[in-house]
């Protein structure tokens, strides 16, 4: 494997797979970057916290869970917590891992992703942001149904909201 395009976000590789048939003898083409995380963050009075931010590569707005790059050394767990912050000025004292290891996108990259659900978020009032980026916060009820009309298309928010439920982190009701 080569090399064939580099950024300070992501690598590409160029890789020959000569006795898949299948491939016909061409290369496949692979997005080297790093693990990132995601998180729901859950607040004392039982909000979503969900950031809306600008999207160069879809030209568009969307609407998340707080995610991000792992840096590189940095604990899985620890680049949670500063991605929350970061983004959102929230902190939490509980978190739970609720999956690891989960490819983003197995076909082209090889990010994996690790979700987290973090309880009891409490907004730091000194928080000044760096990010150009919305928070807002929902009840979980209409985080399901921005997941379901669209208006959340974040791949990893309906894995996370699912895990969290089902392991009893989150009500039943939502």
């Amino acid at each position: 494997k080569k090399t064939v395009f580099r950024t300070e976000w992501f690598v590409v590789e160029e890789e020959f797979f000569l006795g898949l048939t299948a491939l016909g003898g061409k290369p496949i083409y692979r997005i080297v970057e790093p693990d990132a995380v995601c998180v729901l963050a859950v607040t004392m009075d039982q909000k979503i916290i969900l950031v809306r931010q600008f999207r160069p590569i879809i030209n568009e707005y969307t609407l998340e869970l707080p995610a991000g790059h792992i840096d590189k050394g940095e604990d899985v767990l620890n680049c949670a917590k500063r991605e929350l912050y970061e983004e959102t000025g929230y902190m939490c004292a509980k978190w739970f891992c609720l999956a690891s290891g989960i490819p983003v996108q197995a076909s082209r990259s090889t990010m994996r992703n690790t979700l987290f659900c973090a309880l009891g978020a409490v907004y730091d009032p000194s928080f000044s942001s760096k990010e150009n980026i919305e928070v807002k916060l929902v009840a979980l009820g209409e985080l399901k149904r921005l997941i379901i009309s669209g208006e959340c298309r974040q791949g990893a928010a309906p894995g996370a909201l699912q895990l969290a439920y089902w392991q009893g982190l989150i009500p039943a009701n939502f």
